[in-house]
């Protein structure tokens, strides 16, 4: 509940309580985000990594915090653990844009490749790709794929006018154009200004973890109380 109003101090006295009772990977996990949120990203490290599985949302937390905490070295070396396979892998994009973040573009450019075929091609993290392929030096790629973009969306946006099906309302079908209209027009004006793109600010927004509380549940098996 505390977690739910952003009252974090008294999350955080709360979900100590809780720890000192009966540790969980998502009690830590939440603490974590309460520290975050307060600011004191060494301590949020400390239980975005207790809460981890190998190469999850909860690491991908733990190498944000080392980061906002100004050890990236730390982070750096802590990169080369993700791994694709993983089975809760954080996802390509994701390991991407903290490569950015740590102003490594190579690699950055290498995990942006590899999560293409998989991630709507949102103009946010594109802004991204774009940015370290400049920084790369390699203008030519970003021109190219910002180029095949703009012709997938006035492809889509003329297939979803002459679109006859009427699985879809009329109201889904302007809605859809209309966000296929405005992302055409910022990967437009990408092309545009490549050169000028300014460092993507990395975006951290941990939603807290729940779970079944019932004394006696039969489902989660949990004795009486």
């Amino acid at each position: 509940m505390y977690l739910r109003e952003e009252k974090w101090l008294l999350a955080e006295k709360m979900l100590i309580k809780s720890i000192n009772t009966a540790p969980s990977k998502i009690t830590y996990y939440n603490l974590g985000i309460a520290y975050y949120k307060l600011g004191q990203f060494k301590k949020a490290a400390s239980y975005f990594l207790k809460s981890s599985d190998d190469s999850d949302y909860s690491f991908y937390g733990y190498v944000v915090c080392l980061i906002k905490d100004e050890r990236k070295s730390e982070a750096k070396k802590q990169m080369k653990a993700f791994r694709r396979d993983a089975p809760n892998f954080v996802g390509e994009i994701e390991v991407a844009e903290l490569y950015v973040e740590l102003h490594c573009y190579k690699e950055a450019v290498t995990w942006y490749e590899n999560g293409w075929n998989d991630y709507f091609k949102d103009p946010h993290w594109i802004s991204g790709f774009m940015y370290a392929l400049f920084q790369m030096n390699d203008m030519p790629r970003a021109q190219k794929l910002l180029q095949s973009l703009i012709m997938e969306k006035k492809q889509n946006i003329k297939d979803a006018k002459e679109d006859k099906d009427e699985s879809w309302s009329e109201d889904d079908r302007k809605e859809y154009i209309k966000d296929e209209l405005k992302h055409l027009k910022e990967f437009e004006n990408m092309m545009k200004n490549v050169a000028s793109l300014s460092h993507p600010e990395l975006e951290f927004t941990p939603s807290f973890q729940t779970t079944c509380y019932l004394f006696g549940c039969p489902r989660h098996h949990h004795p009486e109380y």
